[in-house]
């Protein structure tokens, strides 16, 4: 399995670079996590709740639900893993403030453990 990394960057060759295996399932979890629902003309189910927690306070309540609608996006749309989603930190010391997210996961078709980072 593989894809081009987004964004597009280059080889020193000049070829566009790819990913592969768990890279390129790290990269699709991100991908559905950053994109709204129905922001994809052509794949209307596809996108994460997380716009919808950008303009509220940061409380346990709120990290909760992003968290609950975070994993069921991800379990739903990437069906090669199952994924588990824990905050790392929430950084709120400026305009942008962050929620970075650890995502543990386990491939369905070898069984095999992997972890990333993804940040909201």
């Amino acid at each position: 399995m593989q894809g081009l990394r987004f964004p597009l960057t280059l080889t020193e060759d000049g070829r566009f670079e790819v990913v592969t295996e768990d890279d390129k399932l790290v990269q699709n979890m991100q991908h559905i996590v950053l994109t709204f629902f129905d922001e994809r003309v052509y794949e209307p189910g596809m996108g994460s709740p997380a716009y919808l927690s950008v303009f509220r306070g940061v409380t346990n309540e709120t990290i909760s639900q992003l968290i609950v609608g975070l994993e069921k996006a991800i379990n739903e749309q990437e069906p090669r893993v199952i994924a588990k989603l824990t905050v790392n930190r929430i950084d709120t010391d400026d305009l942008n403030g962050k929620v970075v997210m650890n995502v543990r996961y386990v491939r369905k078709d070898t069984g095999t453990q992997g972890q990333a980072e993804i940040t909201v």
